[in-house]
């Protein structure tokens, strides 16, 4: 599978794109305001830990968020990408 980079989406040969993230952090996060997750979605899971949703437009903003959050000692727990057609 070829991938071609694109502006703000990675897109594979048969025309899906990656439209956004989830990333599952250990614990609660009190404090929603962390650079790059301004644009998601944030719930809190039964297991307790924080589930963020969307809104990470492309892979660098992606890594950027990851190491905030690393910065800021929480554990990452999952990382996956949404995908689908952009609307």
């Amino acid at each position: 599978m070829r991938i071609h980079l694109g502006k703000n989406s990675i897109r594979a040969r048969h025309g899906r794109t990656i439209c956004g993230y989830t990333i599952c952090v250990a614990g609660t996060l009190e404090d929603t305001n962390v650079e790059g997750l301004e644009n998601t979605t944030a719930a809190r899971l039964e297991s307790g830990d924080t589930l963020f949703t969307g809104g990470i437009p492309d892979q660098a903003a992606l890594l950027r968020t990851l190491l905030r959050l690393n910065d800021l000692g929480f554990t990452i727990l999952s990382v996956k990408a949404l995908r689908g057609r952009r609307k």
